[in-house]
C-alpha cells in the first residue's frame, strides 16, 4: 500500500506571498447552513511547499483561519 502522502500530498501557500485583492470571498452553502470561506487567486509568485517523503513521525503545523483582525 502507497502511504497518502505520495498518493495526495498536501501543497501548502505561504500566506505571505498572497496579497489581499487576490484572496476570493466564495459562499460555503449546505443543507444546514451558509458559511463564507476565501480561496487565492492563482499568482505564480506564491510560494507553495510540501513535505516529500513525509514520515507519520513528521508533522505540518499550519494555520487555517484566526478570528484575530489584523493590529488587534
Amino acid at each position: 500500500m502507497v502511504p497518502i502522502v505520495k498518493n495526495a500530498p498536501l501543497a501548502v501557500c505561504d500566506m505571505r506571498t498572497v496579497r489581499p485583492e487576490e484572496i476570493l470571498p466564495v459562499d460555503k452553502i449546505t443543507i444546514t447552513h451558509l458559511n463564507q470561506g476565501a480561496y487565492p487567486k492563482f499568482n505564480p509568485q506564491h510560494e507553495w511547499y510540501y513535505l516529500s517523503d513525509q514520515t507519520s513521525e513528521e508533522v505540518l503545523v499550519f494555520l487555517t483561519y484566526d478570528s484575530r483582525r489584523k493590529g488587534k
